[in-house]
């Protein structure tokens, strides 16, 4: 039974880290729709994102899973690469005011 407890807060603790790092990446600035063809150019774009992401723990904590932290974080930049640019700030409507009668 406390086996079982075990792997389940194994577990836990897994999918918790896995959706701080996606915080931590979707908080990254570096990080945008164009990071996939800077890739595709260089290994120096990888290069300097995996330095600023490795300042922060949500990123260290993976280090027993580096490959998979890896592809997440490639899966991430070609999902951003497939949405595009990001609408301008200002493309949201706009706070209205009721028209009084």
């Amino acid at each position: 039974m406390k086996e079982h407890e075990f792997y389940d807060y194994l577990k836990e603790r897994y999918n918790t880290a896995k959706a701080d790092f996606k915080v931590l990446m979707k908080e990254t600035k570096s990080i945008t729709h164009k990071s996939k063809k800077l890739l595709e150019e260089s290994d120096q774009h990888l290069y300097d994102i995996e330095k600023v992401l490795s300042k922060d723990k949500r990123y260290t904590c993976l280090e027993c899973i580096e490959d998979e932290r890896k592809d997440i974080l490639i899966d991430y930049i070609n999902e951003l690469y497939r949405k595009g640019p990001p609408p301008p700030p200002t493309a949201s409507e706009p706070t209205r005011k009721p028209v009084m009668k």
